[in-house]
Formats: C-alpha cells, structure tokens, sequence
C-alpha cells in the first residue's frame, strides 16, 4: 500500500515458498508466469489496530476472471486465498475494472458484467462461511481526458482534469453502476473510488516523487487516494459488523507470524 513505510517490512502471504509461487502465479496471465522475478511478489501488511483482529486482504487483479476458477485443480486467486491463507474473520477488499478499456473508450462492457456476476455468486453461495467482502470500484482514468489533439506522456507535470460527459466518463459510470447493482443485492459495500477520484487530477504522483521519473495519472497507486479510501474501508467494516470477530471469548485477538516477503 501506498501509505505504508516500507522500511518497516512486508510480509509473504505465506511462509511457504510453494504456496506463496501458487498464489503468485494464480494472479498473472500465462505469458507473465514465465518471467516471475520482475513482477512483484504477494505480500501482507499485518495492522491490527484497524478494526479487532481482522486482516484485510486487498486484491487487486488485471482481470476479475482470475479470480473464480471452475477448475478444481487451478482455484482462482480469492478461492485459493480462501482455501489456504485466510481466516474466518478476515475481510476480502477486492478491486478491479481498468483493464476492461482499451483506449479510453473500447470497453468489454459484457465480458466485464459477466466477471462481477461471477464474484457476486460466488459470494452469495459462500457467505455463511466467508461473510466479510468489499468491492472498490477503479478510479477515474485521468489521462482519458487530454484536449483533442494533445497526446498525453508520463513525462507531464500534470495531469488533465476530466471532460464532462465524454466516452471515458460514460464508461467509467457504467463500471461503477453495474458492481453497486450487482453486490448491493448481496449486502456488500462498495467503495465508490470513480466518483471520489474525477475531480483530483492534481492527485497524483507528481515525476519528481515517482520513482520511475512518471507521472500517475491512472491512479495506478493502490489503494489510491489513500485518506477517503481508509475512512470509507473503516465505515465498510462497521456495516459488516466485524468489531468482534477473532475474538476469543476472553476477548483476546490472535498474532499472526511475519516472513518477510524478501526471504520466500
């Protein structure tokens, strides 16, 4: 996460090399599996101030078909999460989107709607076993919206503000609409980051804090617009009513082990 001090360590999903490289794997295309070291590696933060003893593990997929597998041998990423690395009382922060439009305004809008109904099933039918899910719907897409006739780089000292009504807009809404339709049925939140973000083109990663030397105008840093992204988190837990759950009945919350995700 963004906000986070990295100098004060990450740690591997698992201490397992073997299911670390499974969950590893599980979320890439099959073209990226072949060059694993340049990708980075699951991790976890462990802050268990933030709400009792639940973690929250955040998943931020390409694509939200890799999520769900009809495959027993090959779990997609939340089952195989589910499966060998979470707790009860853990809650799933899912998000994705971005990667369903292409050039600002070629967008798998069915393709799209049919991975959203998957998840929302998938829920629905485990529940009672995995109550606790939030979906964040993808920020606005800043760079949709240079004047015609200006080509937007990653080398700019800004990035442009958003054009009423234009296809990227339109495209953005429908993304958002369709998960608060599908999920508002199930009683899962949903953090509605498109609507927070289309005002903040100047919130950003400016060139000269980018260790890349680019500037974020995709709001590829995620979770990103961390202080609204915290507190509407924080309210989606309350409605989920996790405040006590991991609690033993003295109370107590579990510990959790930490290898640092540099030595898997």
């Amino acid at each position: 996460m963004d906000f986070w001090d990295h100098n004060l360590g990450e740690c591997a999903a698992s201490n397992s090399p073997l299911l670390q490289l499974q969950l590893h794997t599980a979320a890439l295309f099959p073209q990226q599996q072949q060059n694993l070291t340049q990708l980075t590696k699951p991790r976890c933060i462990l802050h268990q101030d933030l709400m009792a003893a639940s973690r929250v593990c955040f998943i931020h997929t390409v694509r939200g078909e890799m999520l769900i597998s009809d495959d027993p041998e090959k779990p997609g990423v939340l089952q195989l999460l589910q499966e060998k690395f979470a707790s009860l009382q853990d809650v799933f922060y899912i998000t994705f989107g971005r990667w369903y439009v292409h050039a600002c305004i070629q967008f798998e809008q069915s393709t799209y709607e049919a991975s959203i109904q998957k998840l929302a099933d998938y829920y629905q039918a485990n529940k009672q076993t995995w109550p606790y899910m939030v979906f964040s719907v993808p920020p606005y897409d800043h760079t949709c919206s240079a004047p015609e006739g200006t080509v937007w780089d990653a080398s700019m000292e800004k990035c442009f503000p958003f054009v009423q009504e234009n296809e990227s807009m339109v495209i953005g809404r429908k993304i958002a609409s369709v998960a608060e339709h599908a999920f508002s049925r199930e009683g899962v939140p949903v953090i509605d980051n498109y609507n927070f973000s289309i005002g903040m083109q100047d919130a950003h990663i400016s060139v000269e804090r980018s260790f890349q030397g680019k500037q974020d105008c995709l709001h590829f840093c995620r979770p990103g617009l961390p202080e609204m992204d915290i507190w509407y988190l924080y309210e989606s837990m309350k409605s989920l009513d996790v405040s006590q759950a991991g609690q033993s009945a003295e109370g107590e919350t579990p510990t959790y082990p930490c290898t640092p995700v540099a030595n898997i």
